[in-house]
């Protein structure tokens, strides 16, 4: 049951997507990633993810400190990819704990 409530609302994630290149003046592709990054809080940080010893992993993200680190090693079009695919997964989990916290407030009213 709590698995349906998890999974992305993606009229909700378009919503916010739309809202934000709008607002940011991002009108066409490539989307500059570092304007995403800054207007989210978050930076990025090259790592050596061989010499660290992570393996089959592109990127990582560092809640606490809002860093996203990406393999230096990768190309440079993987980097982009990851970087935005992190990004997506902090927005991911935005929008459900947001959903989560929704269905709550939505159960409670009920409830009265």
């Amino acid at each position: 049951m709590m698995e349906a409530t998890l999974k992305p609302n993606k009229l909700l994630a378009r919503s916010k997507a739309n809202k934000l290149l709008k607002e940011l003046s991002i009108s066409k592709p490539p989307v500059p990633l570092n304007l995403l990054l800054r207007h989210e809080d978050l930076t990025e940080f090259p790592a050596n993810f061989d010499a660290l010893g992570i393996k089959n992993i592109s990127a990582l993200i560092e809640y606490e400190s809002g860093m996203i680190l990406y393999d230096l090693n990768s190309s440079y079009m993987r980097q982009r990819f990851s970087i935005a695919h992190e990004l997506g997964q902090i927005t991911k989990m935005y929008l459900d704990m947001l959903s989560i916290s929704t269905n709550k407030k939505r159960r409670n009213i009920l409830k009265k």
